[in-house]
């Protein structure tokens, strides 16, 4: 039952002290007085509630840390807000806002600033005085006119490979834009995708007017053309044309040019048919990765035969698919012209970039295209960053702060590689493991790096030997490229091979850093692991499964993979006492689970442990694979239950879930199918997941109120109020929390998180009477800590909540002399947290 509150009762003021107050998917429509004589609150939640207006009374609310109005009609904001100096996160997303008030600069630990989808005409300077800043998103606020290369990923579409913009970098390009001559780039990057063989080259060349060549070659990796093309009123635009060679090994590494702010051309063999086109494969594929980005279906090699799709229906789908090129024929020779089809496609291209490509003509400082320019003619592979900022200097960009922003805009729009901040770097630093001259290539030729790697992908020599790779198969494959011993010198054999961890598509074997392995490189004969008959298992069934994300998966977890028992579409991991087999099948598109050995608890942390890490890899595409989560029923082969649809009927208090088995009806309970899957807090986080609830678990006093849609339920099946959650839920957030230490931490923080989580365990243990209500909470607190201090973007705000949790649990000890207050501290300063 949902809560559809209209009003809120004035006795709200005698909770004096609530902490969390979440009201927010109710039709409120205006915020009560007796609201801002909660004076202890710290998370408070109105979003989507119709409100239109913010009383300056908000201003007394001084213990605010997290604020989410969100979703609302609200045009301005009182100056009183301003006002909230422990405020670390502000969501005022999805308004009407025309401006902010121009003393937020005052908000000095305000950490994160969602104001995308508004109509904001300017920002005041102050934004960027904001010394924690680390997320802003501005997205869709067009008057603004700030490139999407400089604003970054969309909100929930960040990620350990799409991390969001700096928000200083942003600001400072809105700032500086204000004084000097400025011209429209007039560039736009045209990205020609498919399977192999169905004449992308070929078609390229068209374009550009060159000769039609019937033994062209395939693409192996990404090759870049230019053209110029009459584009309606904007006139003469550069098309930057990359060539994407179709063969599946190559598309582990395409997600690093498929961009946004492009136009797609999927090229199809009007020979084939749906199903050898891979059409939903494709189309999918580009959503994830080019967003909105418009996309134009090239039927090739219709001089053959013509191509029958439903046109109509594909557009309904992919409403991103802009025009269709229905009959394109590239072949000509002295004797014979077959061409067609050729004209109507430059229409269509230009089309698309006029009418879905507004970025194209958006004003760019002068100096930094000159700059953009000069690279791009330089002819070098790589430069340090201390030639790049010398060139920017020498065109005359003054500023580091400028220069900054510029490098990270030709990375974003695929001019240059930048990786100033390698993530992997920084883990062998930690290991002692990082050569010297690692971070020497600091601005690439993008074409650099695909070209080694892709020759590496493609080695006959690796792909007979299983993809084991090693210093000297390393050297033999790059000397073999055109002046490749000149090109790769050996002193930049650790570059590639990180180049190559950063794509998720090797990873060091047996723990050496002298020999890595590719899965995609992998024997398919899959290896017999023995009977899973008596364990737990899970599917995920994919609308398309690309075939790098079993091979990512291996990356991520290669720590607990059995070397015996691993092949290109699986593996078996192993932790404690669990087996796990992992495999796939890219033909019918599923991935199956299976765990056995260990306690039941131990199976189904195993099982959180692999669905967590698939989950970010699903979040990589952009949720864009269509994956469902399945469960098989136990006793009935081949027979399975929808996971999400279970989630909500145990919600509903629905006890049995009704399937048609071998022709007839059968009741399955839902409890019991669930709980040998998951844990009963996993589930209510998963839903909540499901409905997009921001909040899903909210802890007050040692009461877990644990929702289940998008606002609070009144049902005690799924709130509960008393805060006895069983000690099986303890020690399964406890389990989480050392599973998620034991894969994603290394060295100090590594450290510091088992001694933390090994002081938590004591403390709860040495509770008194009185305070052991709160255990769940301390075991909340510790797990948000502790993935906090694992994710890519760690929340300040969220960081600081769980760690002052943590600590005010040890004054509950009489005469406690643990370690956790040292420990918390330390790893805050690691962590950059107590700036």
């Amino acid at each position: 039952m949902v809560n559809q509150i209209s009003s809120i009762p004035s006795t709200i003021k005698n909770l004096k002290d609530l902490r969390w107050l979440n009201l927010g998917f109710n039709p409120l429509k205006r915020i009560c007085d007796e609201v801002f004589s909660l004076t202890n609150l710290e998370l408070l939640s109105f979003t989507n509630t119709q409100i239109t207006r913010i009383p300056p009374a908000i201003g007394s609310l001084q213990e605010l840390i997290l604020l989410d109005i969100s979703a609302n009609e609200l045009t301005s904001l009182p100056s009183s807000i301003c006002g909230l100096s422990e405020l670390s996160a502000f969501y005022l997303n999805n308004n009407r806002l025309r401006n902010i008030p121009p003393d937020i600069g005052k908000l000095r630990d305000l950490s994160y600033l969602y104001l995308h989808e508004n109509d904001l005409q300017d920002l005041p300077d102050s934004l960027s005085e904001l010394p924690n800043l680390s997320v802003l998103t501005l997205h869709k606020n067009n008057a603004l006119d700030i490139p999407l290369e400089i604003l970054g990923p969309e909100f929930r579409k960040t990620g350990d490979s799409n991390p969001p913009a700096n928000p200083q970098d942003i600001l400072h390009f809105y700032i500086s834009r204000r004084g000097g001559t400025q011209r429209p780039l007039n560039e736009v990057k045209v990205l020609v995708v498919g399977e192999g063989g169905v004449g992308k080259t070929s078609l390229i060349k068209q374009l550009r007017g060159e000769i039609y060549n019937p033994d062209e070659n395939k693409t192996h990796g990404i090759e870049r053309h230019k053209v110029t093309m009459e584009c309606g009123q904007i006139g003469p635009v550069q098309l930057n044309i990359w060539d994407f060679g179709g063969q599946d090994i190559m598309h582990a590494t395409h997600e690093f040019f498929m961009t946004h702010r492009s136009v797609y051309l999927l090229v199809l063999d009007s020979r084939q048919n749906e199903r050898q086109t891979r059409i939903d494969y494709w189309l999918r594929l580009i959503g994830s990765y080019g967003a909105n980005s418009p996309v134009i279906v090239v039927c090739n090699k219709s001089d053959q035969q013509v191509m029958q799709l439903n046109w109509t229906a594909l557009q309904r789908e992919y409403p991103q698919v802009k025009a269709f090129s229905k009959e394109v024929c590239c072949y000509h020779s002295e004797e014979k012209n077959l061409r067609k089809g050729l004209d109507e496609l430059k229409n269509h291209i230009s089309s698309a970039i006029e009418n879905f490509v507004p970025e194209v003509n958006r004003l760019i400082p002068t100096t930094w295209i000159n700059v953009k320019n000069e690279l791009e003619n330089d002819g070098r592979d790589y430069l340090t960053l201390e030639e790049f900022h010398s060139l920017a200097e020498s065109k005359g960009i003054d500023d580091n702060r400028d220069r900054q922003v510029l490098l990270s805009l030709l990375h974003q729009l695929g001019s240059v590689f930048h990786f100033s901040e390698h993530s992997i770097f920084d883990r062998d630093r930690t290991n002692n493991s990082a050569p010297s001259h690692i971070e020497e290539l600091n601005v690439l030729d993008p074409g650099w790096v695909t070209t080694a790697i892709y020759k590496i992908l493609n080695d006959p020599v690796l792909i007979r030997g299983g993809g084991i790779l090693d210093r000297g198969s390393l050297r033999r494959s790059l000397n073999e490229l055109p002046k490749g011993s000149v090109r790769y010198p050996k002193n930049k054999d650790d570059f590639i091979i990180a180049m190559m961890r950063r794509f998720e598509i090797c990873f060091a074997f047996d723990g050496s850093h002298e020999t890595w392995l590719l899965p995609d490189l992998l024997h398919e004969d899959e290896i017999d692991t023995g009977d899973w008959t008596k364990g737990i298992a899970f599917r995920y069934q994919y609308r398309v499964l690309p075939a790098s994300v079993i091979g990512r998966l291996m990356v991520r977890l290669h720590t607990l993979i059995n070397r015996k028992f691993v092949w290109r579409t699986g593996a078996l991991f192993a932790q404690g006492a669990c087996e796990t087999l992992v495999r796939s099948d890219p033909e019918t598109a599923y991935i199956d689970i299976l765990v056995r050995g260990g306690t039941p608890q131990e199976r189904r942390a195993m099982l959180a442990l692999i669905r967590g890490t698939l989950a970010a890899i699903h979040q990589s595409f952009s949720d864009k694979l269509g994956e469902k989560e399945q469960i098989p029923v136990h006793g009935h082969p081949g027979v399975f239950l929808n996971y999400q649809k279970l989630l909500l009927l145990e919600a509903e208090g629905e006890d049995f879930e009704r399937e048609i088995v071998d022709g007839k009806l059968v009741k399955i309970s839902v409890a019991e199918t669930l709980n040998g899957v998951t844990e009963r807090t996993a589930r209510d986080d998963d839903r909540a997941n499901l409905l997009e609830n921001p909040w899903p678990n909210m802890v007050v006093h040692g009461n877990v109120y644990q929702t289940t849609g998008k606002s609070m339920t009144n049902n005690y099946s799924n709130i509960n109020i008393s805060g006895n959650v069983s000690n099986s839920q303890i020690g399964q957030t406890l389990t989480n929390c050392k599973n998620i230490v034991s894969q994603q931490a290394e060295g100090d923080k590594k450290e510091l998180l088992e001694s933390i989580t090994k002081e938590t365990e004591a403390i709860i243990a040495a509770l008194p009477p009185e305070k052991q209500g709160e255990a769940p909470q301390i075991t909340n607190s510790l797990e948000q800590l502790v993935k906090q201090a694992t994710s890519e973007n760690p929340n300040k705000a969220w960081y600081e909540i769980s760690a002052t949790g943590l600590l005010e649990a040890a004054t509950w000890i009489k005469d406690y002399s643990g370690k956790i207050i040292p420990a918390v501290k330390d790893l805050g300063n690691l962590l950059g947290m107590n700036n």
